[in-house]
């Protein structure tokens, strides 16, 4: 014989299943949503992909274009990168005057 076959689950058992199923589908298109946008978004590294084509002349101007660096510290770089590559000097980069005005004064 059974005993209380007929009273179900009751109010508790009802919200409990209620909520767990909320929070189920919503992990559900939570995870979804992760999956597109990991799958979606650029590698980290497509970034920098850019950066390694770019030749050190240009890269360095680019910095002190951004105001990264000051016109002594470029200057200064400028003159390492020509000391130890000699052909460096004009490598896609034209010299401007506001370069030759820094060089000179670095000077």
């Amino acid at each position: 014989m059974m005993w209380n076959w007929h009273t179900g689950w009751g109010l508790w058992g009802w919200l409990g299943m209620s909520v767990s199923m909320v929070i189920f589908w919503g992990l559900v298109i939570w995870g979804i949503v992760v999956l597109a946008r990991y799958l979606t978004t650029p590698a980290p590294q497509a970034a920098f992909s850019d950066q390694r084509s770019k030749s050190p002349d240009t890269i360095l101007a680019e910095r002190f274009a951004r105001g990264e660096i000051d016109d002594r510290e470029y200057a200064h770089k400028r003159e390492m990168l020509r000391f130890d590559d000699p052909g460096a000097h004009n490598a896609g980069v034209e010299e401007t005057s506001h370069e030759r005005e820094v060089e000179t004064v670095a000077r």
